[in-house]
């Protein structure tokens, strides 16, 4: 058994195409408008996640080394219920909803990425969230 809650994290990694690259996600139209206009995925996430943060004190953002943005709420205040109705309405945003496990492993502040070296940058910390 885990202890108490800490932090939600709040995976947010859109991309035109899945994972094994087969077919388009329904992200796809949004993401190439996003790019006519000049936005990058990054914008779409750290716009998504300031929204979050109207809802629950959001702690950091962090780039995970390759595309998306995770986000880290306080969650050692809030009951279950609050944080699932979070993280829920994250999901519907395009949030994995595999961050609501208490055991998810989640990318970590000046962490390295495996996969390519790129170094895991925090972009906001607001530590009167903590």
């Amino acid at each position: 058994m885990f202890p108490a809650r800490t932090y939600l994290g709040t995976e947010l990694d859109y991309s035109v195409r899945s994972r094994d690259g087969t077919k388009e996600t329904v992200w796809a139209p949004w993401i190439r408008k996003w790019e006519e206009s000049g936005r990058s995925i990054q914008d779409a996430c750290a716009a998504v996640l300031w929204h979050l943060n109207s809802f629950g004190p959001m702690v950091l953002v962090l780039w995970s080394g390759g595309k998306s943005l995770h986000a880290w709420f306080r969650a050692h205040d809030a009951t279950e219920s609050v944080l699932r109705t979070h993280l829920a309405y994250a999901v519907k945003l395009g949030a994995d909803p595999v961050t609501w496990s208490t055991c998810q492993l989640i990318r970590l502040p000046a962490g390295t990425r495996i996969a390519n070296g790129n170094r895991q940058i925090v972009h906001y910390f607001n530590p009167e969230n903590l």
